[in-house]
């Protein structure tokens, strides 16, 4: 190899380095109340230059697309160092005795940059988007008291007897912690099979509608 060519190769090779900055999301997840069928999420573009192109659509918890929401914009360019909202609006009719779980989805597609080799990644975000009913039967706060969570043999024992969706950030189990994050449907059960001799007092926490971690109750 010439010195020439491992010097050009050299610079592509610093030229296509990945920008940290991209697209941000306002939260971690939208919850949509009944009494006003609508929420907004707002989408901030961190990078200093470069546009994105925002594509936002909904899916169903089997991650089908579906159209009962409206999304305004649907598709929206958004330029360096901006923040746009988009407005998701349930247009079809849910349960009205526990909530209703989808799937929101943000594409952001990087524009190049003339004269610059940059490596251009597509991202597609996916976060919850809940239909709560106003009218359900308790408030989230008491709904916690309704989660119980329980071992026999090597089996753990998850009930959730209230409407909401339950996402475990963690639950453990003495000093063991199970590893893989577990979401619970509203009036569900669900076990989980555990290494054979796991003992010990259980506890355990779940994110809360504001993304953080909240603690749940702790079972002897």
């Amino acid at each position: 190899m010439t010195m020439k060519r491992f010097i050009l190769l050299l610079i592509m090779f610093i030229n296509i380095q990945p920008s940290y900055a991209g697209i941000k999301l306002g939260g971690t997840r939208v919850i949509i109340p009944s009494s006003v069928n609508a929420a907004q999420m707002n989408i901030y573009n961190t990078s200093d230059y470069r546009p994105y192109l925002i594509q936002s659509w909904v899916e169903d918890k089997n991650n089908k697309k579906t159209q009962s929401f409206i999304i305004t914009p649907p598709l929206f360019k958004l330029t360096g160092k901006k923040t746009n909202a988009i407005k998701i609006i349930a247009r079809d009719k849910f349960p009205e005795n526990k909530e209703s779980l989808f799937w929101l989805n943000v594409k952001s597609i990087p524009s190049s940059k003339k004269g610059v080799n940059d490596l251009l990644l597509v991202i597609n975000t996916k976060i919850k988007l809940i239909y709560r009913p106003t009218s359900l039967s308790m408030s989230i706060k008491d709904a916690v008291e309704h989660i119980s969570i329980t071992k026999k043999n090597n089996t753990l024992h998850i009930n959730n007897q209230s409407p909401y969706y339950f996402s475990f950030y963690r639950i453990n189990v003495g000093s063991y912690k199970l590893e893989k994050s577990t979401m619970i449907a509203p009036f569900d059960k669900k076990t989980i099979a555990l290494p054979k001799g796991v003992s010990g007092e259980i506890s355990w926490s779940y994110i809360n509608d504001f993304g953080g971690v909240s603690i749940g109750k702790k079972v002897d």
